[in-house]
């Protein structure tokens, strides 16, 4: 499926109907007590939701021991379940990440945890004094910090290393000394107790496949390559590479390291490494090169590559199992060198190459990577952990928006983040949105998988259409990678010019690939035939050198090779002055042989005119600078993609108060090599019909009006007639299909919507109970306090370690202890009436619940969100002041959250204080959370009617703050509101009275957001963003609007309909 992709013709059934593996498959969080049935129950959730799968990952609160064999069990049963719905089900390789350490299985055995050279100017303690005696030490099971390995007296001059000795005992005195020790990862509560994995040790990485891979195997094996397609690898990095700011500092610094790489690197390199460390560190008075630091590096990575993704891709390979997932730091030229040394390097032995987007940013050099190693090895496509960390409140637009860069960027696997068995505890606060049962717009997620399933139908068939290659600038950053101070302004031009690069020919529509060096190094045959410069399965007719500072002896040889005989090799800026990290000057050989032009956008833009397939022009008739898009062929045509990678700002006046939902479309003029018929592929609607173009001197024309939240998906077949000339061929048809057509008439007539005559509430509303006062036994009662930061209180005062994300999983905290102490939290409740009610809490069937004093003795029945949230009925909460008191059992394992109160009741917040206030008899169009609604996520529906004096009637809802709206006329489904331009076509009414109902759907931010973070540039929507401190914390509750904002409009129009309308 995945494993040994062949390039095939989309089959228009696929379409139509897109099977499983073109369809997402979500991070599916296992982060609770896992059962069978919960688990069956939201394979069935996810099937509703158009899914194509889920990943099993365990994230933080798993407490089925891990890869035990209950955990084996539901494994198998989950992967059963997903065959019976013709879905697949993805393995994931560790409990929580980074993968490596087993879940600390792997690293009990102290060979194989992460360690790393320290080199500091002042002498440690407790480290012993050689390896022989550290490997005595942990041969005797004993866990020494590490050894000494050499002693450096340094001279510097003005900064610059003038000199350097190097001493094997530890007791040498002086000045200018410097020590270097080999270190042991210390243990953590994110490991379970336990370190990181050595990743530059085979060893240990055989042990985590023996451990984790084989367990698999022998569990699953047959189902390898089918129902169970690929495993995920999340993560995988050394020790972080570090430098010092300025050079003349004296602080400790950390470079990866393990025990035997002295010996593999004076195998490699004929010298040793740390005979001359001092020389990775700074930079050289006499301005030679940094070719240790680069030889470091370069080894490094290798050995990296060699014990961890070569490792287990070859393992995957032959297990017939295809290995997905990404790397850490991937976002820069920095991170690569500090994390891993390469990206591209290890992507090389991914079967699906990923990469991460987190906080919904715009990373095109990532994806370029990971679509640059799935074209050259001839991959299925790329794959992405998409959507993280953008929080309860993002949208159907942004899930669009987001998704659709990443398709004309050849992702063609979209791993959701994240999708929540449970909101138990602190799992509530694991980077949300939960795209689950739990999120109230679940049932309409369909409306994304089949769009982004036709698009993967249609852009994994064929081969990849490209002709630029770009040699990738990795290497040479690392030559500049010394004391910042001395380096950053080389280093900052360098990253510039790397995503200014990117930029210019991904937003110019110059489709191009990276081409690593190291990986061209594995090309043993002919650098190019008739089709261009080879690099594994691709051509490429012209070859960009990017100003960089080194390249390998292999590449001069092949670009030398390449140009030498007719090939373009263009260098932008300067010619390399290095090989190989040393001092050269056949970077001027190769140069004399090349092209060289200015690293300038509109010099480098003009020179690669000739190797446009595709242009796309304005009304103005400039290029269009915030689309990109995608190419491939195959026997009969080819498909082409075109998308928004940013919403950009708007010309004019709108641009001025910068109105972020106003619907915007762009007449293009589109341009394409070559003499074809178009069809439009309607990725939305699943239909299809003819483009009107016309041909002249070699290329098709055509016209589209795209909106601001689009995406166009062509079907390019040959042309049945007509071989050049002005214009030789101009199909007739028009009507709907005219792109002119595709506008929006003006309005005919238009009014807004009368005010509603009622609301429904899909759930009861919501008083939120998250400060209480409290105390501890028998102890005095203390002030109110946030939930959060009183439990967090309570534990450093029994000294059990603080509640946050990164403690160790329960499965592997022995509580021999259990619930010694007992937790009290009192609520105060200020009501203006009598009222019904009933409290949502955790921890039912331990928490003792007092409503003014009297014991509540009734059991849970029915949940709130989420099935760990139950509903209790508790007495009537009375006009005046009320109590609510719980008694917990506590311990280190206890979970202290906030409640919530639920009824028929309205509720008022002002400030940092909320009362129970009547429910409102009438609603308007405008902001719920001001309407006696602040705490509620649920859906809503409004319940409007009007008179129509017929024809052509639309419904336009520009302003809303809402996942998504549907819409519903006199009891019939009428379609959804999701993109601009925020138009529904009713049809064409008769005369007479409607009822319309507007459900807006809800988002989880009012009830489980962070509401008292007031730092409104945060994004990072991690545990910690729930416990913000001093400037970044509020008591007052910082609310987001919600509802439809703006009342709607009825429109009457021509008999025209907008292209995305659902």
């Amino acid at each position: 499926m995945f494993l040994h992709h062949k390039p095939e013709k989309m089959r228009e059934s696929d379409f139509h109907n897109p099977p499983a593996k073109f369809r997402g498959a979500p991070f599916w969080a296992w982060n609770c007590k896992l059962e069978k049935e919960e688990l069956r129950e939201q394979i069935g959730c996810f099937k509703e939701m158009g899914m194509g799968g889920f990943h099993m990952h365990c994230r933080t609160g798993l407490d089925t021991e891990y890869l035990g064999d209950e955990f084996m069990e539901l494994v198998a049963d989950c992967s059963e379940t997903a065959k019976s719905k013709d879905m697949l089900c993805w393995l994931y390789d560790e409990d929580r990440y980074a993968s490596g350490f087993g879940g600390g299985y792997v690293t009990k055995d102290i060979a194989f945890r992460e360690r790393y050279l320290y080199f500091t100017p002042e002498k440690e303690e407790g480290f012993l004094k050689n390896r022989a005696s550290f490997e005595a030490a942990c041969a005797k099971g004993e866990e020494p910090k590490g050894y000494f390995l050499k002693a450096y007296r340094i001279t510097l001059e003005n900064g610059l290393l003038d000199t350097y000795e190097v001493f094997e005992d530890e007791e040498t005195e002086g000045i200018g000394l410097w020590y270097l020790y080999l270190a042991l990862d210390e243990k953590s509560s994110w490991y379970n107790n336990q370190t990181y994995v050595d990743t530059l040790n085979k060893a240990a990485l055989d042990k985590f496949i023996d451990i984790t891979y084989e367990r698999y195997y022998e569990k699953l094996g047959k189902d390898f390559g089918a129902g169970i397609p690929a495993i995920f690898t999340d993560e995988p990095q050394f020790s972080e590479i570090q430098h010092l700011a300025f050079a003349e500092e004296r602080r400790g610094l950390k470079l990866p390291y393990t025990d035997d790489m002295e010996e593999s690197f004076q195998k490699t390199y004929g010298e040793s490494l740390l005979g001359h460390l001092p020389e990775v560190i700074w930079e050289k008075l006499d301005g030679e090169a940094a070719t240790l630091r680069y030889r470091y590096i370069n080894h490094l990575t290798d050995r990296f590559v060699e014990a961890y993704a070569k490792n287990i891709g070859d393992w995957c390979e032959a297990h017939n199992l295809a290995f997905t997932g990404h790397m850490k730091g991937e976002e820069t030229l920095a991170s690569q060198t500090v994390f891993v040394g390469e990206v591209m390097r290890s992507l090389r032995h991914f079967h699906i190459p990923g990469h991460d987007v987190l906080c919904d940013q715009r990373d095109y050099p990532t994806a370029k990577m990971a679509q640059s190693v799935a074209r050259q090895y001839g991959r299925y496509g790329g794959l992405t952990e998409t959507y993280g960390v953008t929080n309860w409140d993002f949208d159907f637009k942004g899930h669009k928006m987001s998704g659709d860069w990443q398709a004309a960027m050849g992702i063609a696997v979209r791993v959701h983040h994240v999708s929540w068995v449970s909101m138990k505890g602190e799992a509530k606060r694991d980077y949300p949105a939960s795209i689950n049962y739990q999120s109230p717009w679940y049932k309409e997620y369909p409306l994304l998988e089949d769009y982004f399933g036709r698009v993967n139908a249609a852009m994994t068939s064929g081969t990849p259409d490209v002709k630029i290659g770009v040699i990738h600038p990795i290497e040479s950053y690392w030559m500049a990678f010394g004391p910042y101070e001395q380096t950053y302004e080389k280093r900052e031009a360098m990253e510039e010019q790397y995503r200014n690069l990117c930029d210019w020919l991904t937003f110019g529509q110059l489709d191009f690939d990276y081409i690593s060096e190291a990986l061209l190094e594995e090309e043993k045959g002919a650098a190019y035939d008739e089709n261009g410069f080879i690099m594994g399965e691709m051509r490429y007719p012209v070859v960009l050198v990017p100003d960089c500072t080194t390249l390998r002896k292999n590449t001069l040889k092949r670009l030398a090779d390449y140009a030498g005989n007719g090939g373009q090799v263009v260098i932008l800026g300067h010619p390399p002055v290095c090989v190989d990290g040393m001092k050269s000057g056949q970077g001027e050989e190769l140069a004399a042989l090349c092209e060289r032009i200015p690293f300038e956008k509109g010099t480098v833009m003009k020179r690669l005119e000739s190797f446009r397939s595709v242009d796309v022009l304005l009304e103005n008739g400039g290029r269009s600078d915030n689309l990109l898009y995608q190419m491939r062929r195959d026997e009969d045509g080819k498909w082409f993609f075109l998308a928004h990678g940013f919403e950009k700002i708007r010309d004019g006046f709108w641009s001025m108060v910068d109105c972020e939902d106003y619907p915007y479309v762009e007449k293009l003029h589109i341009r394409l090599e070559g003499l074809y018929d178009l069809t439009v592929y309607d990725a939305m609607s699943g239909e299809n019909y003819p483009l009107p173009c016309s041909h002249r001197d070699g290329q098709t024309w055509c016209e589209y009006n795209l909106g601001v939240h689009d995406s166009l998906l062509l079907r390019l077949r040959p042309a049945e007639s007509g071989a050049g000339g002005r214009e030789d061929k101009k199909t007739d048809k028009k009507q709907d299909t005219d792109p002119e057509n595709r506008m929006l008439a003006e309005p005919q007539y238009r009014t807004r919507l009368p005010q509603p005559q009622s609301v429904t509430l899909e759930e009861p509303n919501v008083l939120l109970l998250d400060k209480a006062d409290y105390r501890l036994n028998d102890g005095m009662w203390k002030k109110e306090e946030d939930i959060l930061k009183l439990d967090n209180i309570c534990r450093e005062s029994l000294g059990y370690p603080p509640k946050e994300e990164a403690g160790a999983q329960p499965w592997t905290v022995k509580d021999q202890k259990g619930f010694p102490d007992t937790l009290w939290l009192r609520f105060n409740i200020e009501s203006e009436i009598d009222v019904p009610a009933c409290l949502a809490l955790e921890s039912r069937d331990v928490t003792q619940i007092y409503v003014n004093g009297i014991l509540v003795d009734k059991e849970a029945k029915g949940w709130f969100v989420d099935k760990a949230i139950e509903k209790v009925e508790i007495p009537d909460i009375h006009k005046g002041s009320n109590t609510i008191v719980l008694q917990i059992p506590y311990g280190e394992k206890a979970n202290v959250e906030s409640c919530y109160l639920l009824g028929g009741f309205g509720v008022e917040v002002c400030g940092k204080e909320k009362r129970i206030v009547p429910l409102r008899n009438e609603y308007v169009f405008g902001d719920l959370t001001r309407q006696g609604l602040p705490f509620y996520g649920g859906n809503l529906t409004y319940h409007c009617k009007f008179v129509s004096e017929g024809g052509r009637t639309h419904i336009r809802a520009q302003y809303f703050s809402s996942p998504l709206l549907g819409v519903t006329l006199n009891g019939k489904k009428m379609g959804r509101i999701a993109f601009a331009p925020y138009e529904l076509d009713l049809g064409v009414l008769e005369p007479g009275d409607y009822e319309i109902d507007i459900t807006a759907f809800g988002n989880r931010f009012p009830t489980f957001g962070q509401l008292h973070n007031c730092d409104k540039n945060y994004s990072w929507f991690a545990s910690c963003s729930w416990r913000t401190k001093n400037d970044r914390y509020a008591p007052e509750y910082q609310m987001k609007e919600t509802g439809v904002l703006v009342t709607p409009e009825l429109i009457v129009r021509e008999d025209r309909i907008w292209n995305s309308i659902m």
